[in-house]
């Protein structure tokens, strides 16, 4: 029973959290109070131990072996979740090389496994190689553009979360179901028909997404009954959509948290007001059901609006063919950490070993227990 941290040690906004076995899965399973979900999908849950809710957490089922668990980065949080999950597991460790190819195999996107493959056929070790040649304003410089082309990989290895929010038959579900390419959503013209957070995974414009289909939002009068269920997935809804990273709002007048990630508003069901020519439509009108691919691109267009994001994923991982670059969380803190102490810090003196050295395997073998 094996449960470890794929995420560095400390507080941060979301923490990842790596659970293999049989028995933690089962113990896992127990926790969220439902079976895990099948390989290759995602779903919103709630780890609840001895009557008290731990988390709501989103559960990735990578393949039949592993379940990663995405939760707020909290320690506290943290610590209650491996401890019921069994604890820390002991990780083999190994040279960067080495990670960077056994990353390749369970890379999110394409163009994520392909710039991992690159690291892995030595592109990392050139670079470490090369800045450990370097000395002062040389040194900084080649830290700056390490942390800079792993600023640009990391979509391509951390999926973005995405949650649709806005009001009862906005075409949430319709859009959703068109990001992740198949029918996983029930859509119905019946008002509150989505109760629950759905989560899909998915790839766009080339990087790994995890699309959150939200309830729609409207006014109830007294939450008793079926109301108070609906009432209910609302405010699931709004938590989830607070923890993602981009929100993508459908329909006017939905309101939207004074903090909390970046919000693109998108006007669907653009073919009943605009008419059936998609090239005749305002900037960021959509339909799902008539376009799909459309909607798609729209779509694409805005997170890269929101989260300053240039080219698609394939275009980033052509940008980076050949060149070393960090693909570890942990990179990305020890190249910020250097460089914030200047040319002339202690830590941008040892950069080179510390990026070089051997270390846990996040994707090692489970030891069995």
């Amino acid at each position: 029973m094996t449960a470890r941290r794929l995420t560095p040690p400390g507080a941060g906004a979301v923490a990842v959290l790596e659970v293999t076995g049989e028995r933690a899965r089962s113990r896992l399973a127990a926790l969220l109070g439902r079976p895990l979900p099948d390989a290759g999908r995602v779903s919103l849950g709630r780890l609840v131990a001895e009557g008290e809710t731990l988390d709501e957490v989103l559960v990735v089922r990578r393949d039949l072996g592993a379940v990663e668990l995405h939760l707020h980065g909290s320690p506290a949080v943290v610590r209650a979740a491996l401890a019921h999950l069994g604890g820390e597991a002991p990780a083999a460790a190994a040279a960067p090389a080495e990670r960077a190819l056994r990353a390749a195999h369970r890379a999110p996107s394409r163009a994520g496994a392909r710039v991992l493959l690159d690291q892995a056929a030595g592109a990392f070790e050139r670079g470490i190689a090369r800045l450990a040649a370097s000395r002062g304003a040389e040194r900084a410089e080649l830290a700056g553009e390490l942390l800079e082309r792993g600023r640009l990989l990391r979509p391509l290895l951390q999926p973005t979360v995405v949650a649709i929010t806005g009001p009862v038959n906005a075409g949430k579900s319709t859009l959703f179901n068109a990001l992740i390419g198949r029918d996983e959503a029930l859509v119905s013209d019946v008002e509150g028909t989505t109760r629950d957070v759905v989560a899909g995974a998915c790839e766009l414009d080339g990087r790994p997404l995890v699309v959150l289909d939200t309830a729609g939002l409207r006014e109830i009068g007294r939450a008793e009954g079926q109301a108070a269920v609906e009432a209910e997935g609302m405010r699931a809804g709004e938590r989830a959509a607070a923890r993602a990273d981009l929100v993508v709002a459908l329909g006017a007048g939905v309101g939207a948290p004074v903090q909390g990630p970046p919000v693109q508003r998108l006007s669907a069901r653009a073919d009943e007001r605009f008419g059936q020519d998609p090239s005749r439509w305002p900037e960021g009108a959509l339909s799902a059901c008539l376009a799909p691919e459309h909607a798609r691109e729209v779509v694409a267009g805005a997170a890269s609006a929101a989260l300053g994001w240039s080219g698609s994923g394939a275009e980033v991982a052509e940008s980076l063919a050949g060149l070393s670059a960090p693909f570890e969380p942990w990179m990305y803190a020890a190249l910020e950490g250097a460089l914030a102490g200047g040319a002339a810090g202690a830590r941008l003196e040892t950069l080179p070993a510390e990026l070089a050295r051997s270390a846990p395997m996040l994707d090692a073998a489970p030891s069995g227990r």
